[in-house]
């Protein structure tokens, strides 16, 4: 009533279907709530190679309202709480992710449950941490690739984006913060020296530059399509458990965009029959690449290499 411009934010760490509800009936109370399902299920994602829980709770995201929606984020000053997908994984599957986050160096934050025992409650890692290890296989480029396959999920969500400051240049674990500060959470909090960030941001063979340089592009692709209106209509395919696929449609104009990530290090051809679901016919084209495909048959067929992400537009919708 006062500031009819600000919009209001919930920081709520619960489960995901108590999280929704401080939206009320989508106008009366929070215009965003952090999305907090989000992070750790694209880490379970990633780390088993495998999106069928993501898939399927990404279909149950609808749309709240013309003036509400999802603030999706994957890092943040806190960790990877993990309270908010307890309905969803399976306890087994919450501390298997813990086990792989203490393997890539990270931390573990326990919850006491009153009857002796106790459970994670949340990661304390860093975002590009948590989604890479050192592999003899592995080099930076590899892993960066997985890193922003991991950014796309973020991107084309509904709802706004929100990348922590650490995000931006993928920051690694500060295991000499916990040791300074005495809490497990100063590991994603390192404090940049602005000269040693800036070196690093114009030289382009770091990594700090290649992933500040592939988000910057990633974002202003992004904010160029109506499809990818906090509020656009959004569609999620069961396609191939190595695969999210998730469909944006701007209305007002009929702009389609078809969004694929390949969340697993294998390679995939990905087949979508367009006519089934009544999309454009027409060449489709990577917003990314300018790579353009064409349907045989009504059905796209493309191969995807490890951490391929793709943004395909309808070139006559």
């Amino acid at each position: 009533a006062v500031a009819p411009s600000a919009a209001l934010i919930t920081e709520t760490n619960v489960p995901h279907k108590d999280n929704v509800t401080y939206f009320g009936n989508g106008t009366d109370e929070a215009q965003m709530v952090y999305n907090f399902a989000l992070p750790p299920l694209v880490l379970h994602t990633f780390q088993t190679g495998n999106s069928t829980k993501l898939t399927e709770w990404a279909s149950s995201l609808e749309k709240v309202s013309d003036c509400a929606t999802y603030f999706n984020f994957l890092d943040s000053h806190d960790g990877i709480g993990v309270t908010p997908v307890k309905d969803i994984l399976t306890a087994e599957e919450i501390d298997m992710m813990a086990m792989k986050v203490l393997e890539h160096r990270g931390f573990i934050s326990y919850k006491d449950n009153g009857d002796g025992s106790s459970s994670p409650y949340e990661l304390n890692i860093t975002w590009y941490s948590a989604i890479n290890r050192r592999r003899p296989n592995e080099n930076d480029d590899f892993q960066i690739k997985r890193f922003m396959a991991s950014r796309s999920i973020q991107m084309v969500l509904r709802g706004v984006p929100g990348i922590y400051f650490h995000g931006l240049f993928g920051s690694k674990n500060d295991a000499d913060a916990v040791l300074l500060e005495g809490h497990t959470r100063a590991i994603n909090r390192k404090n940049f020296s602005k000269e040693e960030l800036f070196k690093k941001l114009n030289d382009s063979s770091t990594a700090v530059s290649k992933i500040a340089h592939y988000i910057n592009n990633m974002i202003l692709i992004r904010v160029k399509e109506k499809a990818f209106h906090p509020n656009a209509h959004q569609k999620v395919f069961i396609n191939s458990s190595s695969l999210f696929v998730l469909l944006r449609h701007a209305e007002e104009i009929q702009e389609y965009i078809l969004t694929v990530t390949n969340i697993d290090n294998k390679e995939i051809e990905f087949s979508f029959n367009l006519a089934d679901e009544h999309l454009p016919l027409s060449e489709w084209e990577d917003i990314f690449s300018g790579n353009r495909y064409k349907p045989e048959e009504g059905t796209l067929r493309i191969p995807f290499k490890p951490y391929d992400v793709m943004w395909l537009k309808a070139t006559d919708a």
